[in-house]
């Protein structure tokens, strides 16, 4: 099984390298483009320090004794935490749209702005050669990934609601961030595995077009890494 998905790897690769020669386009490798999409799995350092800023949201206002200031006032509990929630996925987008921003200027600045027009050739589900936007490829990567990023998020925020612990709230929610690929790394081979809620909150594996245990097997040395 991982032999012949290995095969189909390297197979759509060569032909893939071989539209590249035919329509005489230049891959991104070397590129700004390159480092850009590289840049995607910083999102785990975004939603690490999400996690840390949520998880500590209402249980350190409990903590210090704020909390009666926002109590006292008109506004209903369930206005107050929908509020706070809302205003931690808005920050977590906020600092996605940054790392965007800034890995576009760095890398552009490393490598230089040329090729911007450069297409993305990648192959579908169908076996047909597709060029695609860079751009808008690259910023459908960010936002599906951020996807994980806002069930953190929801983990934490409602862990530090409940029980009124910060450091519950963290250590739960980033033991859950880890634990998560750890646990797919150990059941991958298992075809069961692919319904496990950590299976799907990596939504860039249906962008590429490639089922969970074919994606998770060819990156399975570069994903414990990126953690």
């Amino acid at each position: 099984m991982e032999i012949d998905d290995d095969r189909k790897f390297y197979q759509e690769q060569i032909v893939l390298n071989d539209y590249h020669l035919k329509q005489n386009i230049r891959s991104t490798d070397g590129t700004m483009w390159d480092g850009v999409n590289g840049s995607a799995n910083m999102m785990i350092l975004i939603t690490i320090f999400t996690i840390i800023i949520v998880g500590d949201s209402v249980a350190g206002e409990f903590s210090f004794g704020t909390i009666k200031l926002l109590l006292i006032r008109p506004a209903s509990r369930v206005k107050i935490l929908v509020s706070k929630y809302i205003s931690f996925l808005l920050f977590g987008m906020l600092l996605l749209l940054t790392l965007f921003v800034i890995s576009v200027l760095v890398n552009g600045i490393l490598y230089g702005f040329g090729y911007m027009d450069l297409p993305l050739v990648s192959m579908n589900e169908d076996g047909l050669i597709v060029e695609k936007n860079m751009v808008l490829n690259l910023w459908k990567t960010y936002m599906l990934n951020g996807v994980s990023t806002v069930m953190y998020i929801t983990m934490a925020f409602m862990i530090s609601s409940s029980f009124r612990s910060s450091a519950m709230a963290i250590g739960f929610s980033i033991g859950a961030l880890f634990g998560g690929r750890i646990v797919l790394g150990a059941l991958h081979r298992f075809d069961w595995s692919k319904y496990l809620l950590f299976a799907n909150t990596d939504l860039t594996q249906y962008l590429a077009g490639h089922p969970f245990q074919v994606l998770f097997h060819r990156c399975a040395r570069c994903l414990f890494p990126s953690v």
